[in-house]
């Protein structure tokens, strides 16, 4: 060990001295502090009477000053947090509760590559990616590529597979594209098979590969006494005012440009009638009416600025 020349301040002679004694010389535990012998400024003093560290300024008379408090005092510096590393659980990232509690267990677990909310189950994920994990449903994104999506009841570690006994589906983006998928009833880390529901590609052509096209609906709506209606939805089924035998539609509210609109009536005994009048715009090769005599007949419109022009109509 190299010896450094210097003023022993513990046995006050001089003599060549160890690192270790220089060490001693810097660092002491009185109890208390005003008891201490052989001070030196600059010397660090831990004092367990009033659980505090003190830094030596002076030596004739002696003084100090506090640099730290022990929270386990009843004289606790506000400076100071209490932290209770030996209350926490392995993998849950802490939060801070109070200065007196310390730390704690939050709702957030991680295996060190991803992260469970309300959830310590986490799949082995594939490490092309990664998952923020929550009971049954997660979100995952590329570690190295740009997908992003949305798990239901659907994990990934190389292969599809489910995470409980449940129904499955997932929508995610990527490289500029959106898909929908779907799966059946599955059985917990067994092989999922997806159906693409729908999808969106980077031109924005949308694709139905299978199932329908399913229009919400119908909306009942009754005309108002100048034969006017509002249209809130695509398929609406009209009635007339007062419930009369005969009324005519006039003019149609509502929707935006490029909506799409079909029309039927909602009773057998009643018979509305499309008029070419006010924003409406029929075909003129079919005529400038149009009677619904039953409810299975249909009108098609599509909105181009202010006016809804027909497309088809159907007299069943």
């Amino acid at each position: 060990m190299a010896l450094i020349h210097g003023d022993d301040g513990v046995l006050d002679d001089p003599f060549p001295y160890t690192i270790y004694n220089e060490i001693k010389n810097h660092w002491r535990q009185n109890d208390p502090i005003a008891n201490l012998t052989n001070p030196r400024p600059g010397m660090i003093v831990d004092d367990s009477a009033d659980d505090k560290l003190y830094h030596i300024t002076g030596t004739g008379p002696l003084t100090s000053d506090e640099i730290l408090q022990l929270t386990n005092s009843a004289d606790v510096s506000p400076l100071f947090t209490t932290v209770k590393l030996s209350a926490l659980t392995d993998g849950y990232i802490p939060h801070h509760v109070s200065d007196a509690a310390g730390l704690a267990d939050s709702v957030i677990f991680t295996d060190g590559t991803n992260i469970g909310v309300t959830t310590a189950d986490i799949e082995a994920w594939n490490n092309v990616y990664r998952a923020i994990e929550f009971t049954d449903s997660a979100i995952m994104f590329g570690a190295v590529n740009n997908f992003i999506g949305l798990m239901s009841n659907a994990y990934f570690d190389g292969a599809w597979k489910y995470k409980a006994n449940d129904l499955a589906a997932n929508y995610y983006m990527s490289s500029g594209e959106h898909f929908w998928n779907i799966a059946v009833d599955g059985v917990i880390n067994n092989p999922i098979t997806w159906v693409t529901a729908m999808k969106i590609d980077t031109s924005g052509r949308v694709t139905i590969p299978s199932g329908f096209l399913s229009i919400a609906g119908p909306e009942d709506v009754v005309l108002d006494a100048a034969g006017a209606m509002t249209a809130t939805q695509t398929w609406m089924r009209v009635d007339n005012f007062a419930a009369a035998a005969n009324d005519d539609i006039v003019t149609i509210n509502g929707g935006a440009e490029g909506d799409l609109l079909i029309l039927t009536s909602k009773d057998d005994a009643r018979n509305p009638r499309v008029t070419e009048a006010g924003n409406i715009l029929l075909d003129f090769l079919l005529g400038n009416t149009f009677t619904f005599d039953i409810i299975s007949d249909t009108m098609l419109f599509m909105k181009i600025g202010a006016n809804w022009c027909e497309i088809s109509r159907s007299n069943n």
